[in-house]
């Protein structure tokens, strides 16, 4: 039954028909895609990026004068999101249209680094990348990772035409896909040491040198700003500062017990939670049973992917399971060549346990998308409405969302300033306090919603409820929010 199993699932047909499944709840799941926290951060960069020319966040004032100038960015992904916003105009979907174009080209390029395998091999490959709540989530969703993650494949597909054709032009671009993965996210490092490390494990001095020069250069473009000193100050005191950052991982006085540190805690990334458990679990069954396989018929895959997870437990800012997304592809092709390669064994206790994780990605997975559609609803025009009662030009405190489409229309504040506030402050405030330094900014309306509500329980305690203040009194009553107006008086 098991070997049955194991022929059908790498058959062709059956896995074109998962494929098409697979691409077809994605896309359902991206109609009204819920917009999180991570669209409005790195939206609203690429949005004053594209309008004024400098990187801000004009929605969190008080906070280390970024309404003025953001240093700490991801450079390529703002650079390409005002691009976007520059060309095709602002709406979230547009900017996240580009992670799913990035997205659909690192499932190409996995297509193309496999091109010497069998098709169901590589069919298998793009399967297991595309069957996990990480690609559905991530695929549609403004992060540097994803295009991280393609600029990173492409530099491995690169060093592997190098290894075939021994051109220099391979291993330069190779160099340069790796910089600008860089660019994209710092994390991204893994890709230039894996690569750097990758030829000097095959001897290849000559390659290791020019893989340097064309990755350093490009990588290089991320400090120009900071070649200022005023600059590179505040770029640094908002790195050791940056408000509601968990630094539990960070390096410590010791180095090497540091890194000791992290490599034993890395565990924590690979099973956070229901986003990468399943996908872990098969990669580490993989390594249990064959890793030795592995390692004897692909090594350069194999060893490529150790490295990256190496160095992403060594220097990764924090444990977070998304930016596993980063090597993901690498995970995907080392699943695949292990599940190919044992279809034809008898090993029943590593084939059940196989079955038993891919039963338990279908749940995983199915739980990811169902909560996505649960969540999904026509946002942009639900902001419109809420808004609508408020005089354009406004300057409000509003859930971050709201910034989609209205960030033209009205000036916009967040929640997360107040959150940031009390970090960096060290003290509580409360809803009373919430309203008194509201109207010290010249906030003239408030909007609480019903999801403002839930989030922020230390105000609103999950009630839509306003205490008696001098500041503000309610505008307007509707089933899930609230919106508030200045008094005259205050």
């Amino acid at each position: 039954m098991l070997d049955r199993f194991f022929n059908k699932l790498c058959s062709e047909n059956i896995l074109k028909g998962l494929l098409i499944l697979c691409g077809l709840v994605m896309l359902a799941t991206m109609i009204n895609r819920e917009i999180k926290g991570d669209d409005c951060w790195f939206g609203e960069q690429s949005y004053w990026l594209a309008k004024e020319g400098s990187v801000k966040l004009k929605s969190i004032p008080l906070i280390f004068d970024w309404q003025n100038q953001f240093l700490v960015y991801h450079k390529l992904l703002i650079w390409m999101g005002s691009i976007i916003v520059s060309v095709f105009g602002w709406s979230v979907d547009y900017l996240r249209s580009f992670n799913l174009i990035c997205f659909g080209l690192t499932l190409w390029v996995l297509w193309k680094i496999t091109e010497n395998q069998a098709k169901s091999l590589r069919l298998l490959v793009l399967f297991v990348m595309l069957f996990a709540p990480l690609s559905f989530e991530k695929s549609f969703e403004i992060r540097p990772e994803v295009p991280a993650m393609l600029f990173g494949t492409a530099s491995f597909y690169f060093i592997k035409r190098y290894f075939d054709n021994q051109q220099l032009l391979s291993i330069l671009l190779a160099g340069a896909f790796a910089g600008l993965s860089f660019l994209t996210h710092l994390n991204s490092v893994i890709y230039c040491l894996a690569g750097f490390f990758l030829l000097l494990f095959h001897k290849n001095i000559k390659a290791t040198v020019l893989f340097s020069l064309a990755a350093v250069p490009v990588c290089f473009i991320y400090f120009i700003p900071l070649l200022d000193p005023e600059n590179l100050q505040q770029w640094q005191y908002n790195i050791v500062n940056w408000p509601l950052h968990s630094f539990e991982d960070s390096v410590e006085r010791n180095v090497f017990l540091s890194f000791i540190i992290r490599l034993l805690s890395e565990h924590k990334r690979f099973f956070w939670g229901d986003q990468i458990m399943g996908m872990s679990a098969m990669f580490f069954l993989i390594l249990i049973f064959n890793g030795k396989y592995l390692w004897k018929n692909h090594k350069q895959i194999f060893l490529y992917t150790m490295l990256l997870a190496l160095f992403l437990g060594l220097l990764g800012s924090h444990k977070s399971p998304r930016y596993i997304m980063l090597y993901q592809p690498f995970l995907a092709i080392t699943i695949g060549y292990g599940l190919y390669s044992i279809k034809e064994k008898k090993n029943y206790v590593f084939k059940g346990a196989i079955v038993v994780v891919l039963l338990a990605q279908l749940a995983f997975t199915t739980i990811s998308a169902a909560r996505m559609l649960g969540r999904n609803e026509p946002h942009v025009e639900k902001h419109r409405n809420t808004l609508s009662s408020i005089p354009r030009q406004s300057l409000v405190l509003a859930p971050w969302e709201l910034i989609y489409n209205e960030i033209d229309s009205y000036r916009i504040y967040n929640y997360k300033t107040f959150l940031y506030v009390q970090d960096l402050e060290d003290r509580k405030i409360t809803q009373l306090d919430l309203w008194k330094e509201c109207a010290a900014l010249n906030i003239e309306y408030v909007v609480v919603t019903q999801e403002a509500a839930d989030e922020y329980d230390l105000w609103f305690k999950k009630e839509l409820k306003v205490v008696h203040n001098d500041y503000y009194e309610v505008l307007k009553t509707e089933n899930d929010y609230l919106i508030l107006k200045r008094k005259t008086s205050s």
